[in-house]
């Protein structure tokens, strides 16, 4: 059961492509990691390409979102990466990610966007981290419940709401916020 948590925190937090659902995780707690190549509308083993930005307004917002990402995203990495294995570890590590999850979002949504594109903004990034960090929440309960199935339902969800914001990222013209 601790290992399934612990590949559960390790791939559950971010943009981080890497999802629990790519491991072997049953009912028992068994963990069987499987390599999964990163697909892209590319193709296969093929980094994602962000959208050329002309705008000079939204270049200079890009600039300072990715800034807030390339600070706080290498931070929460790291709690993910530092966990011991302990379900109270991982559940209290991901308690933190979540934190600095939301921190990153508050610093976000404090930039002005450029002119006309706010309400993209609000639907296809802010509102889906309000989303995620719901479900981070749900997720890190049920970790502190060792329930284990509540965990990897919940993981899916939020799997498939980081997936609609990295290609919006990407779409948009983000190159660090979205990828990690």
């Amino acid at each position: 059961m601790l290992a399934a948590a612990s590949a559960l925190f390790l791939t559950g937090c971010g943009g981080d492509q890497r999802r629990a659902s790519e491991s072997g995780i049953d009912g028992t707690g068994s963990v069987t990691a499987r390599p999964v190549a990163a697909t892209t509308a590319v193709g296969p083993l093929e980094a994602a390409v962000s959208a050329p930005v002309t705008d000079p307004a939204r270049r200079v917002y890009i600039a300072r979102v990715d800034r807030i990402c390339g600070r706080i995203d290498p931070e929460r990495n790291k709690e993910r990466e530092d966990s011991n294995g302990a379900l109270n570890d991982v559940a209290r590590r991901y308690l933190v990610a979540s934190v600095l999850s939301a921190r990153e979002l508050h610093e976000i949504e404090a930039i002005a966007p450029p002119r006309g594109d706010a309400r993209a903004l609000k639907t296809n990034v802010f509102d889906v981290i309000v989303r995620q960090l719901a479900i981070r929440k749900q997720i890190h309960l049920a970790l502190l419940e060792r329930d284990l199935t509540t965990v990897q339902a919940r993981q899916s969800g939020l799997d498939d709401l980081t997936r609609l914001l990295a290609g919006f990222a990407r779409g948009y013209g983000f190159t660090v916020c979205g990828t990690d």
